[in-house]
């Protein structure tokens, strides 16, 4: 491998379902992402460590001229390099209109996934330090539950864009009209960018961004009884300006609609809810096992 490029931007790369990532790929390695003219090192991460050796092969087969480097991990405690921001893509999940069964059979599967990336955060030496942005279906629940396993997490540190984006306008809510799958990578590689790069042209640029709200009402609250675990905040969409590269600021001029927040709320308490049943019954499981090898 040849030596790094100093302008480098290591790139960790956390895909749900490498199937599906082909338009993220070639939008990341094209700059339409990260910008034009900014080198790139791709770490793919994960535990499908085989899945991901055959994408990343696809990639140097591929010759993206901003791509210098590319490897594969499945911790980041003995990476070689050490990435400056992380990326998850989830997979694109059923339409949010469903009943509440087929929403709570979508929850597991993104728990386990969660719970991985959780698994491979936390052995960064330079957490602290590195930005985390969630993109795709469901990425404001799966923000809320990251943020749960991963307190060291700053507000600030952890970025949630959702492909189900309102309109975030007061008022009843209401979202964009459906597109296929390349439409949805697109738009969403288009937001990331956005927010990366800051506006070009414009003085500044609005879009929708997952931020965390905290709680300050159960922060403060002294009560036990309550069925819901301890949790100190929510992720929703809202509108921001942005003014220079990763920079923002809430719109004053518009509003999150109530029923965005509605519904943000009871996804995310169902799954913190499940994230603790799944908790206790691990922790259960391995007191078994020390108790059988005692």
């Amino acid at each position: 491998m040849s030596a790094r490029h100093p302008d480098e931007l290591v790139l960790c790369l956390c895909l749900e379902d490498s199937a599906q990532c082909d338009v993220v790929i070639q939008g990341i390695s094209s700059g339409h992402v990260f910008g034009p003219s900014q080198p790139l090192h791709l770490m793919l991460c994960g535990s499908n460590t085989s899945d991901l050796e055959g994408l990343r092969m696809d990639i140097e087969d591929c010759t993206f001229p901003l791509v210098k480097g590319t490897s594969v991990v499945n911790s980041l405690s003995g990476a070689s390099v050490t990435p400056h921001v992380v990326m998850v893509f989830l997979s694109q999940r059923e339409a949010r209109d469903h009943s509440h069964v087929v929403q709570f059979g979508q929850l597991p599967r993104l728990i386990d996934f969660i719970t991985d990336i959780s698994d491979i955060l936390s052995s960064s030496p330079a957490l602290c330090d590195q930005k985390v942005l969630i993109v795709g279906d469901l990425a404001l629940t799966a923000s809320s539950l990251l943020s749960r396993k991963l307190k060291c997490l700053s507000s600030s540190q952890l970025l949630a864009i959702d492909s189900d984006e309102p309109s975030a306008v007061l008022g009843r809510e209401s979202r964009r009209p459906k597109t296929s799958q390349y439409g949805l990578l697109s738009r969403l590689c288009t937001t990331v960018s956005h927010w990366w790069t800051g506006p070009q042209e414009k003085r500044h640029i609005t879009i929708n961004l997952g931020t965390k709200f905290l709680d300050t009402k159960q922060r403060s609250s002294s009560s036990s009884s309550s069925s819901l675990p301890s949790f100190s905040g929510y992720f929703f969409s809202t509108p921001v300006d942005i003014h220079s590269p990763q920079s923002f600021s809430m719109c004053l001029d518009k509003s999150v609609s109530i029923d965005h927040i509605v519904r943000c709320k009871e996804e995310q308490d169902r799954a913190i809810r499940l994230l603790a049943s799944v908790d206790d019954q691990q922790r259960e499981a391995e007191g078994y096992v020390i108790e059988a090898r005692l």
